[in-house]
Parts: structure tokens; sequence; C-alpha cells
């Protein structure tokens, strides 16, 4: 086949698959993740990197934790509001907005990252020496992945910072044939993959045995400086400390009882996922034996390996299949293991066929892919998020500026979209929630709630006395009024 024919094949699939995509892609600021990212970008557009906590005159003498959107945090008794989530995500959507708007900049970075991710896959396929259709067949494997797709069609991290770690390593491979540009570049893009995500600091045993040079390495960590001077500087200035960040005490959120579990976890949903990952992991023994590109595939099993083992401890790895989202940064390395492992058992076929066998391998491998991500339900973020937008706008028509909203997952959106104070009903105590509502009651303050069917249902909201009257529906949640119960 022609470059120009392959070329232009390839970029009717990019457009097809971004297509896709974008019909299935939320750039609503709905549930925690989205809304603290967008939400902080709001901010950084702004030019500011905090707010202040909207709270209801008669109970600023109360906690502020029970008052602060799912995405933020606030500290007990300041107004101060800061973002609990990485700078690297908003940076980009801040500046996609300000180009493109609120609603289509969310879609540039996350349907153009996975775009750029899926070329950065291909292009480090054919650095490692793998031909065009392999490369494919790794790109094609990516695509149809639920949790790759999961995380490319709302506002989320993990497509970003697969990217950012993918042009990490391809252009620390270019700095190898002695580009010292290239070496620069790989500085910068191993800082903004740490920005985006600090586990992405994980890459860094990668990098450093495909680096293999002392200059090399110091003109990477030269041209990473300014990124991490100033994320050193931002994380000082919101959690007091250039090392901490918004997630708090990360002690409590690992433990060695978690690891077992989140193996069997792994094992399961990446061999129904992402299959020829499990084949790159199995054919990495098979390249180790022979030799085949030693240090090349001991990095990639270096890169697959701390995320792995990292992410084995983390409390939430386990919870169900898109938290393997976690591992989405180490799911190229598979992959191109898995690339490795197919080439050379091609190899091993009578030259006269290699052709033919090539083009069948990567048709099954990308059907096998597409087939396996197709018994699982195809993540369509705009149909979930349609409560979200029909919330917003009965929030804004119905509601009134004197308003209290308790909620959780929709406590962003009133907050930063409304400007109504919020009160998150899975923090309050379960002695002070009737106290909150007795004090607004009190002074006359009308009290509302925007809930999930889920949250509904959950023992906790017993934490929020009163006679509910349902106002509306949203999809899978509803508005409630809430007034004190004369019977109790």
């Amino acid at each position: 086949m022609s470059r120009s024919r392959f070329l232009f094949i390839c970029l009717a699939a990019l457009a097809g698959y971004a297509a896709w995509l974008a019909a299935r892609f939320s750039p609503e600021p709905g549930g925690a993740d989205a809304s603290g990212y967008l939400h902080s970008a709001q901010l950084l557009t702004e030019g500011r990197l905090v707010t202040a906590l909207h709270i209801k005159p008669e109970l600023r003498d109360q906690w502020s934790q029970d008052f602060q959107p799912l995405g933020f945090e606030a500290t007990r008794r300041t107004t101060r509001l800061v973002p609990i989530y990485p700078v690297g995500l908003p940076l980009h959507l801040a500046g996609a907005c300000l180009l493109f708007g609120w609603h289509w900049g969310p879609y540039v970075v996350g349907v153009g990252g996975a775009l750029a991710t899926l070329v950065m896959c291909y292009l480090l396929a054919r650095e490692l020496g793998l031909s065009r259709p392999v490369g494919m067949a790794i790109a094609g494997s990516l695509a149809p992945c639920a949790v790759f797709v999961y995380s490319s069609i709302q506002p989320l991290s993990d497509t970003l910072a697969t990217f950012w770690c993918c042009t990490a390593v391809w252009t620390a491979l270019r700095a190898r044939r002695g580009s010292m540009v290239a070496a620069a570049a790989c500085g910068v893009a191993f800082s903004i993959a740490v920005l985006v995500r600090p586990s992405n600091a994980l890459l860094l045993p990668a990098l450093a045995l495909l680096w293999g040079d002392w200059k090399k390495i110091g003109l990477t960590a030269l041209a990473g400086i300014p990124v991490a001077v100033a994320l050193g500087f931002y994380q000082n200035a919101l959690y007091g400390s250039p090392w901490r960040s918004g997630y708090g005490e990360l002690s409590l959120l690992f433990s060695p009882d978690y690891f077992w579990p989140t193996m069997g976890h792994f094992a399961v949903w990446v061999g129904r996922l992402l299959p020829m990952g499990v084949f790159g992991l199995v054919a990495s023994v098979f390249l180790v034996r022979r030799g085949v590109q030693r240090r090349e595939v001991t990095a990639l099993l270096l890169w697959v390996g701390a995320f792995v083992f990292f992410h084995a401890f983390y409390v939430w790895s386990r919870l169900d299949w898109s938290f393997l989202r976690f591992l989405a940064p180490a799911f190229p390395a598979m992959l191109l293991l898995a690339g490795l492992g197919m080439e050379e058992m091609i190899a091993q076929v009578n030259p006269a066929r290699q052709p033919g066998t090539t083009a069948v391998v990567v048709v099954v491998v990308i059907a096998v892919a597409v087939a396996a991500n197709a018994l699982n339900r195809t993540p369509n973020a705009r149909k979930h998020d349609r409560m979200y937008v029909e919330a917003k706008e009965w929030a804004r028509r119905e509601l009134p500026p004197d308003a209290l909203v308790v909620s959780m997952l929709f406590s962003g959106m009133i907050y930063f979209q409304t400007g109504h104070p919020v009160l998150r009903w899975d923090i309050v105590a379960a002695t002070e929630g009737p106290k909150y509502l007795a004090t607004m009651h009190r002074a006359g303050q009308p009290v509302y709630a925007v809930l999930d069917q889920s949250e509904l249902a959950d023992p906790r909201m017993k934490k929020i006395p009163g006679k509910w009257e349902k106002l509306a529906d949203f999809e899978s949640a509803s508005a409630w009024k809430i007034t004190p119960d004369e019977n109790r």
C-alpha cells in the first residue's frame, strides 16, 4: 500500500472516531471530576486560583466543610475555597475555552486529546521500528477500549495524562538518536505529564533507562525545571507547601490490604477491555528471552510495572471497571510490547507470506478489541449528563435567590452555575444537619434539594429531616423542597 493511501485511511479513521467520540462527549460540569476541573479552569480564566466560599449568613459560624461543593475544599471557619484536583487539566481547559468558548473548549481538550494520543501511540510504534500496519493495530486496539473512551468523552485527566506520558517516552527515544532538542522536549513533556497527574512521576525510571546519557539527562531535567517551579509555587499558595497537593493526607488512601483484591480486579478488567495489552505482557517474556530491543522492552515493562504496582495499593482502584483509568497512562506500553511480540512472531513466517499474515493479524487484533469492548455498554457521557443540563436549567429558573440547596453530585454545578450555596449531605454530621435546617427555617430561608436516585436511597439522607415535596424530575435525578415536619 502506498504511503499516501495509508495516510488517507488513517485520517479517515481518525475523523470517523472523532465524530463518534463527539457524539458521546459531555462538556457539563457535573459530578466531582468534571465539576472540579471545569470550575478550576473557570477561576484560572478569571485570573484567580481560589474563590470565596458562599455560605448563608445564618450559618456562617458553622463548619465550612459542610458547605463546600465537590472538587473544592474549605478549611474550618474560613471563607477560602480551593480546588483539590491537579492544575494541569484546568490549564489545558482554560486555554481551550478562552479560544473556543466554554461549550466547545472541553471538546477540543477531550476529543482532541484522544486523537493526539492515538497518533502518539502510532509514532511510538514506528520509533521502536514496528511496521505501519502494526502501529495501526496498536492505535486501533486503544481506540475502542471502554476505559479510554470513558475518559475521553468528559473532562477527565486520564487521556491527557496518557498523551503526555507517550510524548515524554517518544521524545526520550528520539533523544537517543542524539537530538538535544528532543531531550529538552522530553523534560517539558514529562513535567507537563506530572502537572496533569502527579502520579505520572512513576514514568521516571523508564525514562531514565531510555536516556542512558548524563548530558541528555541534565538537559531534560533543566528543561523541566520551569514547570516544576511553577507547580511548587502553585501548591504552596493553595495548600501551604510545595510538596502538598489537594488530595490531603495520602497515607489514608493507600493500604497493603488493597493489593491482592486490586490486582485481581486489574487482571479481570484489563483482560476484558484491553486484550492486546494482556498479550503484550505475556509476549514480554518471549521478547526478553530472545533479547529483542532489550533496553526498550525493559523500559516498557518498568512503565507498566510502576503504574500497576503503585495503584494496586490505592483505595479507589478496585471499585469498578471505570477506575482502571488510573492505569490508562500505561496502556500504550502494554500495547507496544504486544506490537513487538507480534512483529517478532510474524518474522518467523515465510517472507513471501509476511505481508498477508501481517494484514490478517492486524484485522484480527482490531476486531477482537472492538468485540471485547462491545460486550460492555459503550460509555455515553452526553446521555448520562442530560440530568445535569435539565437540573441546571431548572435551578436557574425556579430556585429563589435566597435558597440553600442540599446536594452532593450536583453541588459543584449548583454552586458555580447558579450561585446558590450548597449543603453537602454526605459530609454533614448527623447531629448538625437538623440544626442547619432548623436555623434556616427560623430565619425564613427556603431549603431545597437536588439529588440523584442513588443519593435518595442512601441511609445517610436521614440526617436531613423535614417534609420533602418533589418539584421536578431530571432523568434519574429530582428536585425537592424541604419544609419543617410539623408532626415531628
